[in-house]
């Protein structure tokens, strides 16, 4: 209810502040450090901050204007995030015949980057080039970061290349900490890296912010560069030193590598750096949940439940309160590790103290119970958690199909299957395999073959046990013909398959003989 009332607020001053212009009282600009649009972080802070409440000062913004704008820009300003009503005051601007200018247009922009309004903000964008009105370097900002969060990765970069286009306009600090967002959203870390090497060539001196980015937008497949970057942020940074956050993105990265020791490594660091920062006058650092979750989650991955009971116990043993993520990373754990009665178990007693459930919780524990052949436990859990008013997603219902299709039920695993399709939920491989494999067994030859066709519309590749099922649903049912044009087909691909290793294999050994 609050923003009604800021509009009306708004609205009122704009009103009052038009009326004493027409009345020939014109509003002077404001002392200068006033009338700033907040925005983003200014050059002398952390430039990759996400807090969208965080101050980024503008130019001076009353400077150039007519003092017939002065109630606009004010009433522009003071829009906040309504970038539908900054907007508005725009277009009034326009049908008034006055000619907004630079900062009009940075105070329009800035409501659109506070507000989500990214659409909104690109055609602002264009229209201020098309008036003739020249961007400056935090009008890109602006439009940069609109797109950030939205998650517009591509917009941005594209709109950054026509920045370094113009010989008028230099990217700052600010426009690689929001690039370098931008990657991180999209965890597009060679990008990220390449944008980190051209700001250093630029002379910029990366901050703790643009590192902690930098490593995160690494998490997937980049282990070794984030890494490296976590060096050399601890060499760069030596007087104002790295924080947990920088921790947490290079456990992240490594985990996602299931590079154990190499984390091990890191966590063990961040303990002792703990240790030795407790002292007065030094910036305390500590592992947080978060660490302890990264952690728990990496063993689930190398079976390693028990080192994620204890890295569980050694977190409440510090004080720290576990998060439902804590719990689902401990479950999962479990089960990876083979250890379904301990799954279970803790899933128990979670839910007897009360514990807040998520549909992540249930879908750890029914993966288990479909591990361990306990049909009946998986499709309990699914049933409990819809009475919980939860949602079951993807997994969840891939979790039951396996779980029927391998206790038999070939007909319960179709019905779930078509269910899930109805909720508009997109099935993995391994629900496509299990769904086919329940027709062929309960001799729904048809349906079998629509699956298989379908799965390929939607680019995957069928496996060997798909090929099969259908294959033996359509022998079954007497389709001799199509079963020998699918196993052919099959062939085909599974020599293909050869050749391709083969290929592999023989260029590894010319690489090997290549070495001096």
């Amino acid at each position: 209810m609050a923003a009604p009332r800021r509009g009306r607020f708004v609205t009122a001053v704009f009103v009052l502040l038009q009326s004493s212009v027409a009345r020939g009282f014109a509003m002077p600009p404001p002392p200068r450090g006033e009338g700033r649009i907040a925005a983003l972080d200014d050059d002398n802070s952390n430039p990759n901050k996400k807090n969208k409440a965080s101050s980024w000062s503008a130019p001076q913004s009353f400077e150039g204007l007519e003092p017939r704008m002065y109630p606009y820009q004010a009433a522009i300003e003071g829009c906040g995030a309504d970038w539908r009503r900054a907007a508005q005051l725009l277009e009034q601007v326009k049908r008034k015949g006055l000619a907004p200018q630079i900062e009009t247009y940075d105070a329009v922009l800035a409501a659109c980057e506070r507000g989500g309004g990214w659409s909104k903000g690109l055609k602002v964008f264009a229209e201020l080039k098309e008036r003739g009105v020249t961007p400056r370097v935090f009008t890109y900002n602006l439009v940069l970061s609109a797109c950030r969060y939205a998650g517009q990765c591509g917009t941005a970069l594209r709109l950054f290349q026509e920045m370094k286009n113009s010989t008028e306009l230099s990217p700052n600090a600010i426009t690689y900490g929001v690039l370098l967002s931008a990657c991180d959203h999209i965890a597009a870390g060679e990008k990220a890296l390449e944008l980190f090497a051209e700001l250093k060539s630029r002379g910029i001196r990366p901050e703790l912010a643009t590192y902690n980015t930098l490593i995160s937008a690494c998490r997937y497949g980049q282990a070794v560069a984030a890494l490296r970057a976590f060096a050399e942020a601890k060499e760069e940074l030596k007087e104002e030193g790295i924080d947990v956050v920088t921790y947490n993105a290079v456990l992240v990265a490594l985990l996602n590598e299931d590079k154990w020791a190499a984390a091990t490594e890191v966590f063990d660091e961040l303990k002792a750096e703990s240790k030795r920062r407790n002292k007065k006058g030094v910036k305390q650092i500590a592992p947080t949940a978060h660490t302890y979750n990264v952690m728990i989650c990496g063993c689930r991955s190398g079976r390693r439940w028990e080192t994620a009971l204890e890295l569980f116990k050694e977190l409440r043993q510090r004080g720290l309160e576990p998060t439902n993520s804590t719990y689902n990373a401990l479950i999962a754990a479990c089960e990876r590790g083979g250890q379904t009665d301990k799954a279970i178990e803790i899933f128990q007693l979670l839910r007897d103290r009360g514990v807040p459930l998520n549909v992540q919780t249930y879908n750890a524990v029914i993966a288990a119970c479909q591990k361990s052949g306990n049909w009946r436990k998986a499709l309990d859990l699914f049933d409990e958690l819809q009475t919980q008013g939860l949602r079951p997603d993807a997994m969840t219902y891939t979790g039951v199909i396996v779980a029927c299709q391998k206790a038999g039920l070939f007909a319960k695993s179709v019905e779930l299957f078509y269910d899930m399709q109805k909720r508009g939920l997109r099935p993995r491989m391994i629900t496509y395999t299990a769904a086919i494999v329940s027709c062929s067994a309960a001799g729904m030859w048809e349906t079998a073959l629509k699956l298989f066709e379908e799965l390929q519309l939607r680019g995957m590749e069928p496996n060997l046990l798909v090929y099969h099922s259908v294959i033996e649903a359509l022998e079954r049912a007497g389709q001799a013909e199509k079963a020998n044009e699918l196993f052919v087909e099959c062939r085909r691909r599974v020599e293909s398959a050869k050749k391709a290793r083969r290929r592999e294999r023989a260029a590894l050994d010319f690489d090997d003989d290549d070495e001096p």
